[in-house]
């Protein structure tokens, strides 16, 4: 997967929004004004996302691609190397989606509602 697909797959997550609070060279993806996933352009195909520490430690284990996300709290992101040979676009999106999903479920009944009104 590279940088453009997974942009696309990353605002493409029910609710999903994205702008960049740090610069020029990051975008940060959020649903419920939470963010989910950071891409920074500077440096090329690497997407930090958020994720389950548990699945954290055995991600990267299991795949060199895959690291502590950088200036992330280490135990709650990773950083993916898209152009990595050990991961795939499933693996990527099924990421991506975890992300999204741990925002997603932590946010309030209110937070929830808001959401909703504003896709009508």
């Amino acid at each position: 997967m590279n940088i453009e697909e997974a942009h696309d797959l990353c605002i493409s997550q029910p609710y999903a929004t994205e702008d960049m609070p740090f610069g020029d060279d990051a975008i940060a993806f959020r649903v419920g004004g939470k963010i989910f996933a950071l891409m920074m352009l500077m440096r090329n195909e690497q997407l930090s996302l958020k994720c389950a520490p548990e699945l954290s430690e055995e991600l990267r284990a299991s795949h060199t691609s895959i690291q502590p996300a950088w200036h992330l709290n280490k135990r709650h992101w990773i950083q993916i190397d898209l152009n990595g040979t050990d991961i795939n676009n499933a693996l990527v999106t099924e990421l991506i989606e975890h992300a999204h999903n741990l925002v997603l479920h932590k946010l309030s009944q209110t937070q929830l509602a808001e959401l909703y009104k504003m896709k009508r």
